[in-house]
């Protein structure tokens, strides 16, 4: 198709303009009995759809996989039967190689694990039996080993099963009484992963403890986040061990209110010493800017009030947060944050709410609009509503220091459990954010200078003569991609003009992009 350019409104830098860029679209038939197509990004290789078709008839349906090109077309596509009683739970990608996840239902005490090899098409299944009953949150996988989390009866655990071995080992020092399952994370190294999972202290203020295994489930260490009396860690998520040292952040309450009052910096370095920064929100210096500049400054002051007097002042926002992302100088700590939402005990303590199993970069559940195991922690909660204040970021350098913070607006209400927008990609110390509703796509360029605007641009359809008549909110998502690339999908009813009154239900993807460039001569 003719590559179409929206440019609704351009950033400037001192020298930079930055702009939405449409760069393809696919599209196919989409029956409503089956789950939608799910795209899981194989970075420069292009992207893997999965499909269920679960309207098929027997005991056993077709897991159809298709292997995408970065220009959308097709490079080859295979089927696998799957037993009725397994449904596909989640992904990682890695080093070439796609996993899927399946777990059997509504048992809950075997697993399968998918390996795509994405270059030779081989598929090889794995699969464990007679586990512990366990409601799946985490999936990662580090070498040949699939790190599993999640819950049983009502406690974290861990596992690492040793996909060449056949072999399972549930992790030491994770199955504890009050505490919750944080973050799993594999660490840029490549043979070790982190577990973070909460603990009340001898003061009763929540703490973490932070685990560090080798890729068979060995421990390496672990060490207790050290808190001042009366503030409380609400999550955390880890960067990898960098020379020994690390750094955990996330946010924290006062006064074992679950509401947050500002972000904490724990850094340890080569010797084990922690240092550890409280940050109410009113001492950074962009997280209030989505209330406009009198408002901002108005809680900034009230907050840096009460820090001068001893106390905290707690606010009913709360995070959606990503992995911390991280490269050879920075720290990336990113969130989208929600407002009028009460329940916050009930979901994920990481990612703040399902998405199939939870969210990171590498990992993501399945989350089609029919799919049975999407908001399966709502339980007999019913849904809610909320909306988002705004997207936040905040870079670090390799000690925790705070080089800069930026925002960008989300304009979005929604019912049920929150689950993420958009996403945000980290390149040359800046980064682009970008997220798909209301039939356009929203993206801001962040970087050191905090003086960008928003860019807008509509959707593109395939052809200039297609109206879109429906989408199926449940159904979009907006997946980073590789470098400043991104895929937004999902679920639509199309019509074409000067045909026949029909629609049809198609699942798309569109290719989109943030250029960020010189700036022009004569734009000013």
């Amino acid at each position: 198709m003719k590559k179409k350019l929206f440019l609704f409104l351009c950033l400037f830098t001192q020298s930079l303009v930055a702009q939405i860029e449409h760069n393809g679209r696919f599209e196919m038939d989409f029956d409503w009995r089956n789950d939608a197509p799910f795209a899981i990004s194989t970075e420069e290789q292009g992207f893997l759809l999965v499909q269920s078709l679960l309207a098929s008839q027997g005991k056993e349906y077709p897991l159809v996989i298709s292997q995408m090109d970065t220009d959308l077309k097709l490079v080859w596509e295979d089927s696998i039967k799957v037993q009725r009683e397994f449904r596909l739970l989640g992904y990682h990608y890695t080093n070439n190689k796609t996993y899927l996840l399946l777990q059997n239902s509504p048992a809950q005490t075997k697993v399968k694990v998918l390996v795509i090899d994405n270059q030779s098409r081989q598929i090889i299944s794995h699969e464990a039996k007679d586990l512990l009953e366990i409601e799946i949150e985490e999936f990662e996988v580090v070498q040949n080993s699939a790190v599993i989390g999640g819950y049983h009866d009502g406690r974290p655990v861990v596992m690492a099963y040793d996909l060449e071995n056949d072999k399972i080992r549930t992790l030491p020092n994770v199955f504890k009484n009050d505490s919750k399952l944080i973050e799993v994370k594999v660490n840029k190294d490549g043979l070790t992963f982190n577990v973070l999972v909460s603990q009340f202290n001898l003061a009763r203020d929540k703490t973490i403890i932070v685990n560090t295994y080798d890729y068979l489930g060995n421990p390496v260490r672990d060490y207790e986040l050290l808190t001042k009396p009366e503030y409380s860690l609400i999550n955390g998520i880890s960067s990898s061990i960098n020379d020994i040292s690390q750094v955990v952040t996330g946010l924290y309450g006062f006064k074992s209110d679950s509401n947050p009052a500002g972000i904490y910096i724990n850094h340890v370095d080569r010797v084990g010493e922690q240092s550890m920064q409280y940050l109410s929100f009113g001492e950074l210096n962009h997280f209030f800017s989505y209330l406009g500049e009198k408002k901002a400054e108005k809680y900034r002051k009230k907050a840096l009030n009460a820090k001068k007097a001893g106390k905290e002042v707690r606010y009913r926002v709360h995070p959606l947060l990503s992995e911390l992302m991280e490269d050879d100088d920075h720290y990336v700590f990113f969130g989208e944050f929600i407002k009028g939402f009460t329940h916050i005990d009930d979901i994920n303590s990481r990612y703040g709410g399902y998405d199939g199993v939870g969210r990171n970069y590498n990992y993501r559940g399945i989350n089609n609009y029919n799919d049975p195991l999407s908001n399966n922690s709502l339980g007999n909660m019913g849904t809610f509503d909320f909306e988002f204040s705004h997207a936040y970021t905040l870079v670090m350098d390799k000690q925790g220091q705070i080089l800069w913070d930026d925002w960008a607006e989300i304009d979005k209400e929604m019912n049920g459990m929150p689950v993420n927008m958009g996403e945000l990609q980290w390149l040359d110390n800046r980064a682009v954010y970008l997220y798909y509703s209301k039939e356009e796509l929203r993206g801001k360029l962040m970087d050191s200078t905090s003086t960008q605007e928003p860019l807008v641009s509509e959707i593109a359809l395939r052809t200039e003569n297609d109206v879109l008549r429906y989408e199926n909110e449940n159904s979009l998502r907006t997946i980073k991609w590789y470098d400043n690339h991104f895929l937004v999908s999902g679920v639509q009813n199309i019509r074409t003009k000067g045909e026949s009154a029909d629609q049809k239900k198609v699942f798309f993807i569109n290719k989109v992009t943030i250029s960020v460039a010189e700036k022009a001569k004569g734009l000013d």
